[in-house]
Parts: structure tokens; C-alpha cells; sequence
């Protein structure tokens, strides 16, 4: 979506016919997609496209034609992943005359279409709609659903209740890259078997289908930016950078973001000597509920090196909360490598707040609280796995441990798997890790995350560069500011 700079504010429109010319203008691929009559359209493929802006393109028209009869949802998965499809709707819309209501989360157009922005991130989320009619529905980033279940639930809204004679078409409009969770299903359902822009109809349903791809060479806005390629190069494992930076659904995934052998030929026979040893940091995944059913209590153990980041313990457990606080202390208490962990890493959010605030309130642990930001797990493991992959490998396991193959296990199993807690502590550590300790030091190393300039240290004395403390950490820290990758 292309918005026409202009030196003068936009005319309030009686119509959205009035200014939409002016303010709008589609790519010839967004224009092909936002033009196609077909029941269920999936548009996508390389970054860079314009995926997003062609959804929310498809709606104003489909509002424009449709007016009062229009009625439209907009789903992510979660409601801060819709924060960017938020921000582009209160670009456009305002110029369109739509009035935005934030406690219902709707925008309300001039001509009476009115479309409301959710979250869909299971079956269960589906139900909220149960009762409600649209005449159309977009699912942005449909790539990071698993499974199509609850987008096919939510897809039985599609309905219109306006008189037989004004027709309204109802529509599923679905966005995606290949190499996410959902890379199988789409490519089953839209791709296989299928030739790109040529509508197909489904035996079961009688509802026509067809996938419009885009690609990167398609935006001439992008394409402007040369360093933009180099930036997708480095967003995470090779078969994935083929996968987004193709538009390749042909790559091998299955579903999964940690390849096997990554864990089998990163492993070390000896644990990094205490003097190798740069500093030793603790990630947490604190569970919510203690019930067998839920979410486990986890943490991981980490010694930095100038060789290389070594997993040196792993611990996962349901507790409750009281003992949450005391299994910390312990593992704070151990000495890891000839070190005790000089940080320990909890994510600001759900049950880690609490621990956060009673941590620094009646203990001197060095805790530091990490936001996750606004990208989904699945989208913060794709971003760190490539870390994994790298030659020389940087992130290290033990040939042998008595809980390795837990840790292994899950993470290969990732994100199809029924607990993920020792996938977000390993994320969360590897993500602070070779981001923090990379923005403390202008030294390149191999490792990319060396503190000290050995030769210009003087001798026996601190090096400025090394940080010690949370406090001194969080005065560094920019993890967490909002610029974290966010799917694409």
C-alpha cells in the first residue's frame, strides 16, 4: 500500500470513493489480489510483498462496494501481533472519514461499513465470534496458525444478511510466508498440486480458492533499500531465508524451528574453565498454574565464552509460586563453571511480574526483567535460531547430561510440542546474550560477543566494558524496546 505524500490535509470524504485515489494506491500485485472474486484468497509468499497493506486494501474496497452491508474482521493471532495492523489502519483510515471506537475495537466508516480488529490464537478464540455475521474476514499472518482449525471455525461466520438483490460476496482473505508453523497446511491446501492465480474449487465445499503470490522484486519501495536483503539474510536459519526471501514452499520444514543435528554437532566435552568463562546467566520461564496440566516452571543455565555460549544446566519442574521464589534462590546459589550467575533473566510478563517485584523487593538477586516484545514465540525462536546453525557453532551443549534430552526433545519439537517452557528460557538467554554482550563491545570476534579488548585492558584492572550488575545491565539494555522481529 502506497500512500501519495500530499503538503495538505485530506477533505473530509461524504464517500470513500472521494479520496480513496488519492490517498491509496495499490502494487500491481496487491491490485490483482484486492480484485480477485474468489471465496478464499491466500496472498503472499517472500517478504516484502506488501501483505498486510493488501489485506486492509481488500477491506476498504469491499467496504466501498458494499457500504452498511459491510461487515468485516480482521484477526492475528494475539492482540499485540495486530498492533501493526493497527497502526496502518489509523494511517489510512482517518483519511477515509472512518471514526475509530477503542473500547470496542471497530472502525466505523462513513458509508456504515464497520470493521472490527481481534485476536484469533486457538479454536476457543473462534467462539467470541460465535453469533456474529461478516461479510468478510482477513487473517494476517495465517503462516504462524499450526493448524487451520480455528480459522476454518471462524471462517462459518461468513455470512451476510442484506437483501437478496445487493449480493454481497463474502470472503476469507489469509496472508502468509512459507516456513511457519502453518507452512504444512497452506501448502497442502493452496499450493500442491495447484497452479499460482488460477482459482480451484474444493469438492467438499463448493468454495473457490486460489493463492496469489508476491514477492520481494514486486515492492520497487523496498527494493530501493539495499541493505534490506542483507537484513532478511540474517533473520534466522538458511532454510528459512530461502523460504521468505523465495517465497519457497517447496523448502522442508515440518513445522519445526530447531533441526536436529544442530543439537548433535553443537555438543563439548569439557566445560569452559573458569577463567574462560566471561559471565554466567540464568533465564526463567515462570509457569502461571501448578496443575499437572499447565505450563511447567523452568530455567536454564548459561556460561559466556569468547568461543562460544555453553548450556551448562537446565532445570524444569510445577511448583507453586512460594517455591518458585526458593528454587531461584538455590539455583542463584550455585556455582557454575567457578562462577555464580552474575544475571538472572525472567520475562516481564504473566507470573514473572510478581516474581520480578518480590525478587527485588526481599533478595539481592541480580534480576534483570526481559520484555518479550510484540513478536509471538514462534516468530522469537525462528529469529534466534540461526544462532544455532552458525559455523563455527556458537551455542554449545554437553555430549551428556541427565536432563539434556528433555531440553532437546521439546525444542525439536517446537512449536508443535505441549509444553514449550525450556524452548523460552533457552530463546529468551540466547536473544539477550548475543544482543547485549555484541552492543557492550566495538571488538569483532568470530562469536560477535567478546566484552574485552584483552590487549588495551590495562593490567589487573576492571575493563569499563565489563558490566557486572543488573542494574548496570539495565542501564545498557535496550532489549525490549519494541524493535524485535515481528514475523513477516
Amino acid at each position: 500500500m502506497v500512500l501519495a505524500p500530499t503538503t495538505k490535509a485530506a477533505p473530509a470524504p461524504t464517500a470513500l470513493s472521494r479520496s480513496l485515489d488519492i490517498i491509496w494506491k495499490p502494487l500491481p500485485k496487491q491490485a490483482l489480489a484486492i480484485a480477485c472474486p474468489a471465496d478464499i484468497v491466500l496472498f503472499g509468499g517472500a517478504v516484502g510483498g506488501g501483505k498486510t497493506d493488501c489485506l486492509i486494501g481488500k477491506w476498504v474496497a469491499h467496504a466501498m462496494q458494499y457500504g452498511v452491508w459491510a461487515a468485516g474482521l480482521i484477526v492475528r493471532r494475539s492482540m499485540p501481533e495486530l498492533r501493526e495492523v493497527m497502526k496502518r489502519c489509523t494511517r489510512l483510515f482517518p483519511k477515509l472519514g472512518a471514526i475509530w471506537r477503542s473500547q470496542a475495537k471497530t472502525w466505523t466508516f462513513p458509508n456504515g461499513a464497520v470493521l472490527l480488529l481481534g485476536y484469533l490464537e486457538n479454536e476457543a478464540d473462534a467462539e467470541r465470534y460465535w453469533g456474529q455475521e461478516f461479510t468478510f474476514i482477513g487473517v494476517d499472518e495465517a503462516g504462524y496458525f499450526p493448524d487451520s482449525e480455528a480459522i476454518d471455525k471462524l471462517a462459518s461466520r461468513l455470512r451476510s444478511v442484506a437483501p437478496e438483490h445487493i449480493a454481497v460476496k463474502c470472503q476469507l482473505y489469509l496472508t502468509a510466508n512459507p516456513g511457519g508453523s502453518g507452512h504444512g497446511w497452506l501448502k497442502a491446501r493452496f499450493i500442491e498440486g495447484k497452479l499460482p492465480c488460477v482459482p480451484w474449487i474444493d469438492s467438499v465445499t463448493g468454495l473457490s480458492h486460489v493463492y496469489i503470490p508476491s514477492y520481494l522484486t514486486d515492492n520497487p519501495w523496498l527494493m530501493r533499500d539495499k541493505s534490506y536483503v542483507g537484513r532478511i539474510k540474517g533473520s534466522g536459519p538458511s532454510w528459512f531465508v530461502q523460504a521468505i526471501l523465495r517465497g519457497d514452499w517447496s523448502v522442508s520444514v515440518n513445522g519445526k524451528v530447531f533441526l536436529r543435528e544442530w543439537f548433535s554437532d553443537n555438543r563439548y566435552d569439557k566445560e569452559p574453565t573458569m577463567g574462560e568463562v566471561l559471565q554466567v546467566i540464568q533465564s526463567w520461564d515462570m509457569a502461571n498454574k501448578d496443575g499437572e496440566k499447565n505450563d511447567r516452571s523452568a530455567c536454564t543455565t548459561w556460561a559466556v565464552t569468547e568461543n562460544g555460549v555453553y548450556l551448562v544446566h537446565s532445570w524444569s519442574g510445577r511448583i507453586p509460586f512460594p517455591d518458585q521464589v526458593r528454587k531461584m534462590q538455590d539455583l542463584a546459589a550455585r556455582t557454575f563453571c567457578g562462577h555464580k550467575p552474575a544475571l538472572i533473566l525472567v520475562e516481564d510478563k504473566g507470573n514473572g511480574i510478581a516474581l520480578i517485584q518480590q525478587l527485588k523487593r526481599a533478595t539481592s538477586l541480580p534480576v534483570l526483567a526481559i520484555d518479550p516484545g510484540r513478536a509471538n514465540k514462534e516468530a522469537r525462536a525462528v529469529a534466534q535460531s540461526m544462532h544455532f546453525e552458525s559455523t563455527p557453532r556458537k551455542v554449545l551443549f554437553p555430549q551428556s547430561a541427565e536432563w539434556l534430552d528433555e531440553l532437546v526433545e521439546e525444542m525439536c519439537a517446537f512449536p508443535k510440542v505441549a509444553h514449550d517452557d525450556l524452548v523460552d528460557t533457552v530463546v529468551q538467554a540466547i536473544a539477550y546474550i548475543f544482543r547485549r554482550f555484541r552492543n557492550l563491545t566495538g571488538v569483532k570476534h568470530a562469536l560477535g560477543i567478546s566484552l574485552v579488548n584483552k590487549a588495551a585492558a590495562a593490567p589487573k584492572a576492571k575493563p569499563r566494558e565489563l558490566v557486572t550488575t543488573a542494574a548496570e545491565y539495565e542501564a545498557y539494555s535496550d532489549y525490549g524496546s519494541g524493535d524485535e522481529p515481528r514475523g513477516f
